[in-house]
């Protein structure tokens, strides 16, 4: 997610995604308490005022944006606060199926889980969400540990639910397919 690069499958920065992979096995084998490895991921989506989404992260401790796209994020720093379309890195669709970009801000909040509150004025009622969803676009969401948000689609049901299409219960290592590689 973060360390890719657009045009190289077997990118140059492995020591990050080295990092990564000794993290989980140092929290999940040996037990390391101390040691952050789980990426904030979507726990819930529910409608909220105005036609808009909000979209709860667990392991989100200390959630901010840095970057938009893998090549901008080694130089950016920690912003809180809100993204435009097109830089926040979430989607959503109405009725029709049609994804757009929309805006995107972290409510206030500091706990395991944060919301993030998305919206965009030419969709009345949402259908569907997605996050990190384009091979190679803006996933701009890391936790205090500096790790990246999962990818999470899923489709509204009413009003407070949402299905996900993808569940990734472990942080995958590569995914294949999205275009994304190189993430833990």
């Amino acid at each position: 997610m973060d360390c890719g690069e657009f045009d190289n499958i077997h990118p140059l920065d492995k020591a990050t995604v080295g990092t990564r992979i000794a993290d989980i096995a140092l929290r999940g084998v040996y037990g390391r308490a101390d040691i952050e490895a789980e990426s904030p991921r979507v726990t819930s989506v529910a409608p909220a005022e105005g036609g808009a989404l909000d979209v709860t992260f667990t392991n989100a401790r200390g959630l901010h944006w840095r970057g938009t796209t893998p090549d901008t994020m080694r130089t950016a720093a920690h912003e809180s606060g809100a993204r435009a379309a097109g830089e926040s890195g979430f989607e959503i669709a109405g009725a029709d199926g049609a994804y757009v970009d929309v805006g995107a801000r972290i409510l206030p909040g500091d706990g395991e889980r944060v919301t993030v509150r998305v919206e965009a004025s030419q969709i009345d009622s949402p259908t569907a969400a997605r996050y990190a969803w384009k091979s190679w676009g803006p996933a701009p969401l890391f936790n205090g540990a500096n790790l990246p948000a999962l990818p999470y689609a899923g489709v509204v049901l009413g009003a407070v639910a949402v299905v996900p299409v993808v569940v990734t219960p472990r942080q995958p290592l590569f995914v294949m397919g999205s275009g994304s590689c190189c993430y833990g």
